[in-house]
């Protein structure tokens, strides 16, 4: 078995896919890409409160940044936003060995 590390929001980008041997490479992986996320994502400008722009993606993915937004710290989304959608984002997806 294989293991294929994601992040899987469109509004992230390219969804920097790995593929690791064992489950601890896989958690490694997931943990430093969750990290790389919610830095980034903390950084970033939340909507203010009467922003009527709406998200683009699946429903889940609009979902988490609706609720990210309520966690917002002031005009930045912050570290429990950023740490928030990067755990939404970040998928393990266990795959066999012949698959790539």
């Amino acid at each position: 078995m294989k293991y294929r590390i994601s992040q899987v929001f469109e509004s992230l980008g390219d969804p920097s896919a790995a593929t690791v041997k064992t489950r601890e490479a896989a958690e490694a992986a997931a943990a430093k890409l969750r990290g790389e996320i919610a830095e980034m994502v903390a950084g970033w400008d939340a909507p203010a409160a009467d922003d009527e722009s709406h998200p683009t993606g699946y429903c889940n993915e609009i979902d988490a940044w609706a609720h990210a937004a309520n966690l917002a710290n002031g005009a930045k989304y912050g570290a429990d936003a950023g740490a928030y959608i990067a755990e939404q984002a970040v998928e393990i997806e266990e795959i066999a060995d012949d698959a790539e």
